[in-house]
């Protein structure tokens, strides 16, 4: 469990499905950057994604967001937005993001016995980009459930 300070970031939200997230998610990341960059914010953490259970039909909202300072004008279909701060239960993952869902099931169930309940949807940090490193078996992921 951790505490974890108030984070601004810029975001954009898009519904996206199970088969494409993806590259999605990477031009997602590509435009916040370059918004981010072209206004002369500093980013201030790492990425993350927030994303709704898929539907039977695998489609899904996904929400990106890029924690800087000053968080700049939004580009188009941009949006500011705040983690606000709380405790959370945390793990990291090492491996490739289409194994990470026991990592989920585990914190559910630790903050169910530990009798905490969800204070908010849980969202994957990316400690590491695929650029960074030699395959996805060395990806770094944060996942974190905020918690009550």
């Amino acid at each position: 469990m951790r505490d974890l300070p108030a984070q601004d970031y810029l975001g954009k939200r898009f519904p996206s499905a199970v088969g494409s997230v993806g590259s999605e998610v990477q031009a997602a990341f590509a435009g916040l950057y370059e918004t981010i960059s072209s206004n002369g914010a500093t980013p201030t953490g790492p990425p993350f994604l927030m994303a709704s259970q898929p539907t039977l039909r695998g489609k899904m909202d996904i929400e990106v967001g890029a924690p800087c300072a000053p968080v700049p004008a939004p580009g188009a279909g941009q949006h500011r937005g705040r983690l606000e701060a709380g405790k959370a239960a945390v793990a990291v993952f090492r491996g490739p993001y289409d194994q990470i869902g026991p990592i989920y099931t585990a914190l559910y169930e630790w903050a169910g016995r530990n009798g905490h309940r969800p204070a908010g949807p849980p969202r994957e940090v990316y400690l590491n980009s695929p650029d960074e490193v030699s395959g996805p078996a060395d990806y770094l992921t944060e996942v974190i459930l905020p918690i009550a």
